[in-house]
């Protein structure tokens, strides 16, 4: 369920209301919802015959929030493990099979970007110093 989603409980009394008589307005008052979802809710009711949303489509995330926070508290602790293993100790950690390229996506989207240093040739003697 997204952060700002009505809750079902919430949808069965704005369609109770609704079927006794009261109007989107006075059930958004009553319920402190905004009138526009109220509205939705009860067009999504005309069509359907369901308040309910249809299920969203797509894969669901491999990592769940609560994994992706310890996938950072790993990488974090251990800043210069490679890739394979610590793709190893999260898949022992939470018993699962994933893939290093899944655990690379996920650094990947928390900015954490793996780069070996180059050795820069070219650079003068004063500035080697700094």
């Amino acid at each position: 369920m997204h952060e700002n989603e009505l809750t079902n409980e919430q949808r069965d009394q704005i369609i109770s209301a609704y079927l006794v008589g009261s109007n989107a307005s006075k059930i958004s008052a009553a319920l402190s919802i905004a009138c526009t979802i109220v509205y939705e809710t009860i067009d999504r009711y005309k069509k359907t015959g369901s308040p309910y949303p249809k299920k969203r489509s797509g894969h669901s995330k491999a990592l769940s929030s609560r994994d992706q926070h310890s996938l950072q508290r790993i990488v974090l602790k251990n800043r210069f493990l490679p890739l394979n293993k610590l793709t190893n100790e999260l898949n022992l950690n939470f018993n699962t099979t994933y893939h290093p390229n899944t655990i690379h996506n996920y650094l990947h989207n928390f900015g954490l970007k793996g780069h070996v240093a180059h050795f820069k040739s070219f650079l003068k003697h004063k500035d080697r110093i700094k």
